[in-house]
C-alpha cells in the first residue's frame, strides 16, 4: 500500500502560506506602533555622527554678538548659518550649520522637542540630522542639492533652502515652500 505524497505537500505548503500571511499582517501592525527610529536605516549617505558632533556644539555659535546674515546681500563666499529655527508648526527646535568642520554645506538635527504628543519619541528623533549636504550657491545665495527627511514615512526627498534674515524657506519637490522662523530662545531640550 502506498501513500501519495502530494496530498501532505499540499497541506504543508498551505499551512505555511497561511502563516506567511499572518505573520505578514501582525508584522505590519507591530511596525507601525513602533516610533519611527526603530527601522531607521543605517545606510544613509551622510555621516550621521560627524553631523551631531558638529551641530551639537551650537550653543557658542548662536551668542548675541554673532554678525547678521549680511553675506547674503553682498553675494560674499556663503557660509553656512549658525542658528537656530522653530518649524512651521512649531512641534520642533532646529539647529542649522556646517555639516563638518570646515565645510561650506549646510545640514541641519533636531536639538528640542515642542510638541508634548512626539516627546514619546524623544530619544528616537533628537540629534537627528533632518536635512543634509546643501551646498551654497554664490549666484542666488541659496543651498541647493540637499536632501531632507520626512520624519513621518522615513523617506528622504530633494530640499533647496534660501535664507532670508529671520526665515529659513524650504523647498521640497513637488511641495509649497515650508517656513521655518529664526528663534534666540534656548531650546527647552529633548527630554524635558
Amino acid at each position: 500500500m502506498t501513500i501519495s505524497k502530494a496530498p501532505i505537500t499540499f497541506v504543508l505548503f498551505s499551512i505555511l502560506f497561511v502563516l506567511f500571511l499572518l505573520f505578514t499582517s501582525c508584522g505590519n501592525a507591530l511596525l507601525a506602533k513602533l516610533p519611527p527610529r526603530s527601522h531607521y536605516p543605517h545606510e544613509r549617505q551622510y555621516a550621521t555622527m560627524e553631523v551631531k558632533a558638529v551641530l551639537t556644539q551650537w550653543a557658542p555659535a548662536l551668542s548675541a554678538d554673532r554678525p547678521p546674515l549680511q553675506h547674503i546681500a553682498f553675494k560674499s563666499p556663503l557660509t553656512p548659518p549658525e542658528a537656530l529655527w522653530l518649524t512651521q508648526d512649531q512641534s520642533l527646535t532646529v539647529a542649522s550649520g556646517a555639516c563638518a568642520a570646515g565645510s561650506n554645506n549646510l545640514c541641519a538635527v533636531i536639538v528640542s522637542i515642542n510638541d508634548p504628543k512626539i516627546r514619546t519619541w524623544a530619544t528616537e528623533i533628537c540629534g537627528l540630522p533632518i536635512f543634509w549636504d546643501l551646498k551654497p550657491d554664490t549666484e542666488t545665495s541659496d543651498w541647493s542639492n540637499g536632501r531632507i527627511l520626512d520624519l513621518e514615512t522615513l523617506q528622504d526627498h530633494p530640499l533647496n533652502v534660501t535664507v532670508t534674515p529671520g526665515w529659513l524657506i524650504l523647498h521640497i519637490s513637488n511641495q509649497a515652500p515650508i517656513h521655518w522662523q529664526e528663534t534666540t530662545a534656548s531650546p527647552v531640550g529633548c527630554n524635558s
